[in-house]
């Protein structure tokens, strides 16, 4: 059973065959199904019964995981001190919540220097963009200096100038950053776009401006 996203990209036909490569050569194995899981990351994924799985991936007479629904009315603490009383040492039980906090964990570390590297980038940015903005707003002001010695000339107080440079930068600034956020946000939409255009799955979140 092929993801569908794989399925319709490549032109698959249930009842075809499909060569999937394991260690040693590529075998072939015939589709029989489509199923709907998102891809992660952009991988392929596929599905086997059991026993094809077990030999393909060289785990004979074991498994990895077992998914266990418990009925309803039960009590899911009884089912799991029952579940683990059957166990050995090295296995044990866990719930559906731990297993997905144990997935986001383990995810959350994996991806722990990406979030390192955008930060530091964002720091550069940062620190760039207030050193030009100073040489910038200093240049002009130096150009405006007969401009404001008119102001003084005519009456105009030290205080009055002062906040007139202030309340025009602060105009500038608070325009510049909202148009800054808009393109930002726009910039990361296209960046989501253009990466599941390649064929990688991303999460369905709302934009956050951070």
């Amino acid at each position: 059973v092929l993801e569908e996203r794989t399925f319709d990209h490549h032109g698959f036909v249930l009842g075809g065959d499909v060569e999937i490569l394991f260690v040693g050569p590529a075998r072939r194995f015939t589709i029989v199904g489509v199923h709907d899981t998102s891809r992660l990351l952009g991988a392929t994924l596929a599905v086997f019964d059991l026993r094809t799985a077990q030999t393909v991936l060289d785990r004979e007479g074991t498994v990895d995981q077992i998914a266990v629904a418990v009925a309803h009315g039960a009590e899911p603490a009884e089912v799991r001190a029952g579940l683990a009383s059957l166990l050995t040492a090295d296995q044990e039980v866990v719930t559906d919540e731990q297993s997905r906090r144990e997935a986001v964990e383990t995810w959350t570390d994996s991806l722990g220097f990406l979030r390192t590297v955008l930060l530091v980038f964002a720091a550069i940015a940062l620190l760039v963009a207030a050193f030009l903005i100073f040489n910038t707003f200093s240049i002009l002001l130096t150009q405006r200096t007969r401009e404001l010695g008119l102001l003084r000339a005519i009456g105009a107080g030290r205080g009055q100038v002062t906040r007139s440079v202030l309340a025009e930068a602060f105009l500038v600034g608070t325009a510049a950053s909202v148009v800054g956020i808009g393109l930002g946000v726009l910039g990361a939409i296209g960046a989501v776009a253009a990466i599941r255009g390649v064929g990688i799955d991303l999460p369905s979140t709302e934009p956050i401006v951070l």
